[in-house]
């Protein structure tokens, strides 16, 4: 099994983000499975982190973006409790967007049926008629 390059950046817009690196070049690092990191502080004033995927609809293990190297203020090994949240947290989102696709499939094929019904009820009536 190969291990994954997990990087965790600090970009010049504030965003930080985790990361598998796939590959590199001089200019761009191509990257997949990207989740932000936006620290929060609740009401009693307990301060935590929570991750979101970065950019809308690439969130499929098999979306890769391009992060340009000129927009890349510093970069990291994550610690191990970090990489495991990070697990944690893809994990999460796969098993959502599974649960999504199974809603969807289950709504097509019940749609099917209903107007299989449908066309069955009109065959009828027109024999009637």
């Amino acid at each position: 099994m190969t291990k994954l390059d997990l990087r965790q950046f600090k970009l010049v817009n504030s965003d930080e983000i985790v990361c598998e690196v796939l590959e590199e070049t001089s200019g761009s690092i191509i990257i997949r499975n990207v989740l932000k990191l936006t620290w929060r502080e609740s009401n009693d004033g307990y301060k935590y982190f929570t991750f979101s995927t970065w950019m809308i609809y690439q969130d499929h293990p098999l979306s890769v973006m391009l992060l340009m190297m000129n927009q890349i203020i510093a970069f990291a090994k994550p610690t191990d409790q970090l990489c495991e949240e990070y697990g944690i947290a893809l994990k999460a989102i796969q098993d959502e967007r599974n649960k999504e696709s199974e809603a969807k499939e289950t709504d097509q094929t019940a749609r099917a049926e209903i107007q299989k019904k449908i066309d069955e009820v009109t065959t009828k009536v027109e024999e009637v008629q």
